[in-house]
């Protein structure tokens, strides 16, 4: 199903190249299928295009956070938090950027944030669970990856974290 939904919003960008619509669910679509070069390049154009859109600036940070570029991450997520207070991907991401610097407890509370707002976010989730394993408390990291390796909604990126962490 995802090829073929790719392959549509291909030709739909072949026919409307400057479409922020397309861009978007493009580059979301690039990234779920783990094709991160190629997803920075719409998120590029689409906070280009829209630089006061909120969801892209988060989009955007999740691609360059998976492309390990963390400084150029955290200020796009900054730039989606700036504009959109309540942006759930940029706090998530910026609570992964805590996590990887090794700042757990304020990884933690910004993760418990995001969680409050949407529970089970499964970005959320593992940092939560990250936390837990780096400050001691590995049976409820365990309890928590374990509910999330369950959960429908990951990539197979995601579960491949949650059950690589059990």
């Amino acid at each position: 199903r995802l090829d073929a939904a790719l392959r549509l919003l291909e030709r739909a960008h072949a026919l409307s190249p400057q479409d922020a619509g397309v861009r978007q669910a493009l580059g979301l679509l690039l990234h779920r299928l783990e094709r991160y070069a190629e997803a920075l390049g719409h998120f590029d154009a689409l906070v280009a295009a829209q630089p006061d859109f909120g969801p892209g600036h988060a989009a955007r940070g999740l691609t360059l956070e998976a492309l390990a570029d963390f400084g150029a991450a955290g200020a796009a997520y900054a730039r989606a938090l700036d504009l959109q207070p309540g942006n759930l991907a940029a706090l998530a991401g910026v609570a992964s950027l805590e996590s990887r610097r090794g700042a757990h407890v304020e990884a933690r509370a910004l993760a418990e944030r995001v969680l409050a707002a949407a529970p089970g976010y499964p970005d959320a989730v593992m940092t939560v669970a990250s936390a837990d394993l780096a400050l001691g408390a590995p049976e409820a990291a365990e309890a928590l990856l374990r509910e999330l390796a369950a959960d429908p909604r990951l990539t197979p990126q995601q579960r491949a974290l949650a059950n690589g962490l059990l």
